[in-house]
């Protein structure tokens, strides 16, 4: 004891072990900073091999805890590679610099458009049960039959639901703009969707217009400008809960969820993908 006193000046017992693998990373903070922002995919073992062929060697382990003390995180947006073409690129800014200024003074009046496919076989994802066994979930993989779901997002709700027992079609999609959705339009609406075959109708654009409403595409490839894209997400695994197995099961079913759609949860849709009231 009166060794350690002397040598320390205190008789706190010394921390054992070698010293923390991050204390040797940082120095090198901004080069693995800079690996990271030109590669993101780079793994905790590639980045490691990287480092030990500076002369570092660390476990893993420390690098993800170093990766974190960066304030760097493990995540991944999957973004289509035709935006990187000049046309979409351009089309792209157009909207996200020009046009987003001016839906975002005029919030109330858009209307994303979009559909999802439901069907009479979704369970849940997940299910728990006793280590070394799976969960057995059961579903029919006989006879089971695919619905769409159709649906407008406005900054306060979801608008004009509507579930057809068929695929989507441009017939299908005329008849839900006149039965559904025109209803709902006011002079000044904003029409968005995206740039799927069947949305190109010239008699789903003029029953629009003909509201004084405009019917307007986005750019090719960009559902990160549609916010009802997250609507559905949301919608999907609701839907999965219910484990409805019949047409009318599953109508019920997304009647009821549709109500869930709080005007906050909307508006936090809308500003995820861009849209904000000024």
């Amino acid at each position: 004891m009166m060794i350690l006193y002397r040598s320390s000046g205190c008789l706190a017992a010394a921390r054992q072990g070698h010293p923390p693998g991050s204390v040797k990373l940082l120095a090198h903070g901004d080069w693995v900073r800079e690996q990271m922002s030109a590669r993101g995919e780079t793994t905790l073992d590639e980045l490691c091999v990287a480092l030990a062929e500076r002369g570092i060697e660390v476990h893993r382990a420390t690098v993800g805890r170093f990766l974190h003390r960066l304030g760097l995180s493990n995540k991944k947006s999957l973004k289509a590679s035709e935006q990187r073409r000049p046309e979409i690129a351009k089309a792209r800014d157009l909207w996200i610099n020009r046009r987003k200024r001016f839906f975002n003074k005029a919030l109330s009046r858009l209307i994303f458009i979009d559909e999802t496919s439901t069907n009479t076989r979704l369970t849940k994802r997940t299910g728990w049960s006793a280590k070394g066994r799976r969960f057995a979930a059961y579903a029919p993989f006989g006879k089971w039959k695919t619905q769409t779901f159709i649906a407008g997002l406005r900054c306060h709700g979801l608008t004009a639901p509507w579930i057809v027992d068929a695929p989507m079609n441009s017939r299908i999609f005329e008849t839900w703009i006149e039965a559904q959705l025109v209803p709902t339009l006011s002079a000044g609406d904003i029409v968005i969707l995206d740039n799927v075959g069947f949305h190109k109708s010239w008699k789903a654009e003029q029953l629009v217009k003909a509201k004084g409403a405009w019917f307007l595409f986005l750019p090719p490839y960009s559902p990160d400008l549609n916010p009802i894209e997250m609507a559905f997400s949301k919608l999907k695994a609701l839907l999965r809960k219910r484990a409805a197995r019949s047409f009318d099961a599953i109508s019920k079913a997304l009647g009821d969820i549709i109500s869930l759609f709080s005007i906050n949860e909307c508006q936090n849709f809308f500003k995820a993908a861009g849209y904000e009231a000024e």
